[in-house]
């Protein structure tokens, strides 16, 4: 079972929470930078679990799809390339290890949500340009649903789809992207979309199926606002842990950031002592 941190802060009986990530400065800092960092499932677990003494996050973000990128190389097309990196078979194999590890510490406690990249941000990962097709971003939202469909049975709190692009959300790719927000429901799961800054200037922006969205850029009266119909979380961008003065978050916000890899250690013992929780 879930902590249940996401779910009681959308329907109001939490006072607020706190969604730091923080694995790419967790591989560098206190585990050395391996070049093998995606491929032992233990040791990324138990870093992750020795840097949460220092960072306080009620939410625990696992990306399913970086051990396939991190192994997929080699000729084709960006589709073709990103359809091989989903269906890597050590690569699934290292995301299932390390939510069965993270979900023996610390599923009651802590809200674990696993993150993939967006269908957009996977083609383009890949070499791709132009605008992608329905089918190339439905075949890969289908692979997605397939990387979470098996851990259906754990105890997770949510999916987070990350949009790193700064191109317009399309009707494809909502349509795309639906049924993996569908089946995350319907595992009793809340749903997110992580988004680039300009995505949030599109007044009309329809986002059917996500509970949240989260853009650590966001500004404080942003986080009382909504996003297509959707609460918000932010509020702890890059400056923030390069050294800025802290964030006024507004009472009962959902913080969310993106540690950078490059952060200063001692900069972010300092950054997450000051963090709300």
């Amino acid at each position: 079972m879930s902590a249940g941190i996401l779910k009681g802060w959308l329907a109001g009986t939490r006072p607020g929470a706190l969604w730091v990530e923080y694995d790419d400065y967790a591989g560098r800092v206190f585990a050395g930078a391996p070049a093998d960092w995606l491929s032992d499932a233990v040791r990324f677990a138990n870093t992750l679990g020795q840097a949460r003494k220092v960072i306080r996050t009620q939410v625990l973000t696992i990306d399913l799809t970086a051990p396939g990128l991190a192994r997929t190389t080699g000729d084709g097309t960006p589709a073709e390339l990103a359809a091989q990196a989903l269906s890597d078979p050590v690569g699934r194999a290292f995301g299932v290890q390390v939510v069965d590890a993270l979900a023996h510490k610390f599923a009651g406690d802590t809200d674990l949500v696993l993150k993939l990249r967006s269908p957009r941000d996977l083609l383009r990962h890949f070499g791709a340009g132009g605008e992608p097709t329905f089918d190339e971003l439905d075949d890969l939202a289908t692979a997605l649903a397939a990387l979470v469909r098996g851990l259906a049975d754990r105890p997770i709190a949510g999916l987070l789809v990350a949009r790193a692009a700064a191109e317009p959300w399309t009707a494809d790719e909502a349509d795309a992207c639906e049924p993996l927000f569908s089946a995350a429901h319907h595992y009793g799961w809340v749903t997110a979309l992580s988004v680039d800054e300009s995505l949030l200037d599109d007044g009309d922006l329809e986002l059917s199926g996500v509970d949240i969205v989260l853009c650590a850029a966001l500004g404080a009266v942003s986080l009382e606002a909504r996003v297509g119909g959707c609460r918000v979380g932010g509020g702890l961008p890059a400056a923030y842990w390069a050294g800025e003065s802290p964030p006024a978050l507004p009472a009962g916000a959902l913080a969310y950031g993106v540690i950078p890899v490059d952060a200063a250690p001692e900069r972010i013992v300092e950054r997450c002592a000051q963090l709300p929780l």
